[in-house]
């Protein structure tokens, strides 16, 4: 029994012995590195695992981080960086004599890099040209650098807004020499599944990790980003929680944006017919004020779902010859559409196919006038729009649409002959500003019409042998959008 005791304190000795070595000092110093600690690539979490020190042991020192966080180490086929916890406490005053550097890799934390975009781009959420689009960069916009691919083809950036994601290098003007000193990563530093843990203060001097300490370095050895918290910290500070964001791509989920807006219309419905009697001819000009509900989801597929609805009432309506007679009315448009986004450059077309429904319905008599019939028309049919979008500023956008309808024409109470096909138009001229991150004010002017004729004897009068219904609508729309 005392022969192993006597062991047993031989090796603590040895051990400690070991421990209590010095360091060489001269031109270039060592410093004691802790057991359990892991060599980093660069001053930062966000940089990659390249080895792991199980044992503690002596270090060349290269450098001290601006922010005297880190301290860069070799030795053989170890080269890195070590956080300045993971040094023993003998060799801190070494770290001081050393002195920080003047400047420090981009990156990292300890200086952030901005670059600007060189035209207008596409923000995509992966690093891929093919890959969803979160909004269009306009150019001369700044960006925060944040990582490269490793083929450094893509960078991954942060707008003012915080909004992240990938961008060409090519369309990145860095006069900064930024992107040259940014870690490399797949997935970025801002993608990727998060996961909260905390850390506990460790005893001073203690070699060995806490049990209550995280392990962050991934079994494959790729980087570990930590955008929640400052890259340098470190993880021996007192009672902190640290996000860890591990490499990988972000769950797809569906973009969902909704539109509401107050509507101010000038809608005009007319009939003009050869026939000889004067009712067959008219023309209703209005005032009309209603509310427009929009939903637009993307990516389905590759495709852009739009459902717009509007709701106008019709006032101010009394025929010429009876003023007192007042008419009401009413005016529904509906539509829902199927796009194709494609990026041209700095802008974004979209064809678009769908169906669209319009109803103009009046007061089918007007009191108090002899023959004073009027007609509502109802139309169903397809619809072929182009949007173009473009983005002028960092928060404001410019949209345009046009497009064309064919449908059918119902008429109440009886048609004026036999229908022909329904042809309309319309265009409509946008402009949106985010007011703040996925909300933004919108306003709109629009104007469409859409016609139908119809030719042979009408049943309601002989003589009309040929008729033409018009509907169109001159309106100006304004209200908010926002993400879901």
């Amino acid at each position: 029994m005392k022969k192993a005791i006597l062991s047993l304190g031989l090796a603590l000795t040895l051990e400690s012995s070991v421990w209590a070595a010095p360091c060489k000092e001269g031109k270039q110093p060592e410093i004691l590195v802790k057991d359990k600690t892991p060599i980093r690539r660069g001053p930062g979490l966000n940089y990659g695992v390249s080895s792991f020190l199980e044992k503690g042991r002596c270090l060349k020192l290269g450098e001290v981080s601006v922010d005297g966080s880190w301290a860069r180490v070799e030795e053989g086929d170890i080269f890195g960086w070590v956080p300045i916890s993971a040094v023993s406490k003998e060799s801190l005053k070494t770290l001081e004599i050393a002195g920080r550097s003047p400047s420090g890799p981009v990156g990292s934390g300890q200086e952030r890099g901005f670059v600007k975009a060189d035209r207008a781009v596409p923000l995509r959420k992966e690093p891929k040209g093919t890959a969803e689009e979160r909004k269009v960069l306009p150019a001369g916009s700044e960006l925060l650098a944040l990582s490269l691919t490793k083929e450094g083809a893509w960078v991954e950036v942060r707008d003012t807004r915080g909004e992240v994601g990938w961008v060409p290098v090519d369309a990145i003007q860095d006069s900064s020499n930024v992107l040259q000193g940014l870690p490399r990563s797949e997935a970025g530093l801002e993608t990727g599944m998060s996961r909260i843990v905390k850390t506990k203060k460790k005893k001073e001097g203690d070699s060995k990790p806490d049990s209550g300490s995280p392990d962050l370095q991934p079994k494959d050895g790729s980087a570990v980003a930590n955008p929640g918290v400052d890259p340098t910290q470190s993880l021996d500070e007192p009672e902190q929680t640290l996000t860890a964001t591990v490499d990988g791509p972000k769950a797809e989920g569906l973009d969902v944006a909704a539109t509401a807006m107050a509507v101010a219309l000038l809608p005009r419905h007319e009939l003009d017919s050869n026939g000889v009697g004067g009712t067959r001819r008219y023309t209703i000009d209005a005032t009309a004020a209603g509310v427009h509900l929009e939903a637009v989801a993307q990516p389905i597929g590759p495709l852009r779902v739009s459902l717009g609805y509007t709701i106008a009432v019709l006032s101010g309506l009394a025929p010429a010859n009876a003023p007192a007679a007042k008419v009401g009315g009413q005016e529904h448009q509906a539509k829902i559409m199927m796009g194709y986004p494609i990026e041209l450059g700095g802008l974004k077309l979209t064809p678009e196919l769908g169906y669209a429904f319009g109803l103009f319905s009046v007061d089918l008599l007007v009191p108090g006038v002899e023959n004073g019939l009027l007609f509502s028309t109802s139309t169903h049919g397809g619809a072929l729009d182009v949007r173009l979008e473009a983005s002028l500023a960092e928060s404001f956008a410019l949209h345009l649409e046009g497009g064309a309808q064919l449908a059918t024409m119902g008429v109440k109470p009886v048609a004026p002959g036999n229908a022909g096909l329904a042809v309309g138009f319309r265009g409509l001229l946008g402009a949106s500003y985010e007011i703040s991150n996925g909300i933004a004010a919108v306003v709109d002017a629009e104007f469409r019409q859409i016609s139908a004729s119809f030719t042979g004897a009408a049943a309601i009068d002989p003589t009309i042998t040929n008729a033409k219904l018009t509907d169109q609508a001159i309106g100006v729309f304004a209200g908010v959008a926002l993400e879901l």
